[in-house]
């Protein structure tokens, strides 16, 4: 860590002398973290709200403002202000790999340009309480399980059908917020999926049946569900599936408070059965 010393030395008589020794640290010193201000740091350091702190001096989940004030390897993640350790498998089981056993990887947007990031962060919740602990709709109401030993929270949807036609209702909040279309997308492990909101496709023709996706990153578009392909949801005892993808296929996910979350996807059958979903 960089000081600066000032030393002083003072003669009154031929005889003695005294030095004075100032140490003068620039961490905890106070800035601006304005740009157009002059209050700046010194080299080796930047400003993170009105204190200055040294590059790479800050650990995992500290709160920061700058990559370079996190120690390598982590990164300062954009939305949470906090070090995490890098990761690209969002919220799959495979992100325990990348992260602690009890971590799963979180994507965060990237401004300006709206990319994806991935942090590899600490479980959410053990229930759904969790998730709703400060009484917001905004805040999540599912807790869906996305590695071995950590949850995320989501907020939940549902599909309904009536005939042959089925529409996902429950993520309208999430979309007038955010002026972003959201979907209703299945998440979590195999067989602990849960029905919740996810960022749409949002470019024309993105997300159509049969186009290969990946829920964040490349997702389907409203009435579509991401399974390596985005397939329609449909009705079982009604099916009106697509030629492409003829078969209306029963999906079992999570229990959740008693209740089996079921769902149907439009699947191409022809060369194999109805997959696990």
């Amino acid at each position: 860590m960089r000081k600066l010393l000032l030393i002083l030395t003072v003669t009154s008589a031929p005889l003695w002398g005294c030095s004075l020794v100032l140490n003068w640290d620039p961490a905890g010193l106070q800035c601006d973290s304005n740009p157009t201000n002059s209050t700046h740091c010194s080299t080796g350091y930047s400003c993170l709200v009105d204190k200055c702190v040294a590059d790479s001096s800050l650990g995992e989940d500290e709160t920061c403002l700058l990559d370079q004030q996190c120690a390598s390897p982590l990164f300062c993640a954009p939305q949470l202000h906090t070090c995490h350790k890098a990761c690209t498998s969002y919220y799959a089981a495979t992100s325990a790999q990348e992260c602690a056993v009890s971590e799963y990887c979180k994507p965060v947007r990237v401004e300006p340009n709206s990319s994806w990031k991935g942090a590899c962060v600490k479980s959410d919740c053990q229930t759904a309480t969790d998730c709703r602990a400060n009484q917001s709709p905004l805040n999540g109401d599912a807790c869906v399980q996305v590695t071995e030993r950590a949850n995320a929270c989501f907020n939940k949807c549902a599909v309904s059908c009536t005939g042959s036609s089925c529409a996902d209702t429950g993520c309208a909040l999430l979309s007038d917020k955010y002026k972003v279309p959201y979907y209703c997308q299945p998440m979590g492990k195999l067989s602990s999926e849960q029905l919740v909101c996810m960022p749409g496709a949002s470019l024309p023709g993105q997300g159509s049946v049969g186009n290969s996706c990946e829920p964040v990153t490349n997702p389907c578009a409203d009435g579509n569900a991401c399974n390596q392909e985005c397939h329609p949801y449909c009705n079982w005892s009604a099916p009106a599936c697509p030629l492409a993808m003829a078969t209306c296929c029963p999906c079992t996910g999570a229990t959740v408070d008693g209740t089996v979350i079921n769902y149907d996807l439009c699947f191409d059958t022809t060369s194999s059965p109805c997959p696990k979903c």
